[in-house]
């Protein structure tokens, strides 16, 4: 069974504000706990409401499947017994992805 007391970092690069945001998630038995400076809240397994609401506060570009993602770690979490280690290193691959893309959108989009 997962350890749903243990909080995970998913920090991610924000253009907004010059770098990088520290988001803590936690594991639940329907889907996420995340919490982020302002908004803060339980999701679904692929990481909706929340997780989005801060990607938009923040004007953070994301890959249109991320949620696809979060929502495997999930199921994987929760069939496959995953460890702590394991689910934080996929996390941070995710978030390491939506820093890559939040890096690479075209600068005429901030203009």
């Amino acid at each position: 069974m997962p350890n749903y007391d243990r909080e995970y970092r998913f920090e991610v690069y924000s253009r907004r504000w010059g770098h990088k945001d520290a988001y803590r998630i936690k594991l639940t038995k329907n889907g996420w706990r995340v919490d982020h400076i302002m908004i803060n809240g339980d999701t679904d397994a692929s990481g909706k409401p929340t997780l989005f609401s801060n990607f938009k506060q923040d004007s953070i570009n994301y890959p249109e499947s991320i949620g696809e993602y979060m929502e495997r770690i999930w199921e994987r979490a929760h069939s496959e017994n995953l460890s702590e280690e394991q689910i934080q290193e996929m996390l941070q691959a995710l978030a390491e992805w939506v820093t890559t893309t939040e890096e690479n959108t075209p600068e005429f989009v901030y203009e």
